[in-house]
């Protein structure tokens, strides 16, 4: 049985946005690891964005591309999980 995916969490550069990576399997069984902007200079918003994509993939909707994982919107639900 595979690991449970968990990604990484990428220290913000010059920019202060932070990124993550996580492992996705293509169907011929081949693995990359895409970077992904959570749009977001907050650690703990970082981290709540990382757990609302692994957890998407893990329900079997697949990670979005990079590019619509930045268009996602913060809703004030995101701020109230504390």
């Amino acid at each position: 049985m595979p690991r449970a995916r968990t990604g990484t969490l990428i220290p913000p550069g010059s920019d202060r946005i932070w990124r993550a990576r996580i492992t996705t399997t293509g169907a011929d069984g081949s693995t990359w690891r895409p970077l992904y902007a959570l749009g977001t200079t907050d650690k703990a918003q970082a981290r709540r964005t990382l757990t609302r994509l692994v957890a998407s993939s893990g329900n079997g909707h697949g990670l979005p591309s990079p590019i619509e994982a930045n268009a996602s919107t913060l809703r004030v639900s995101d701020y109230c999980e504390t």
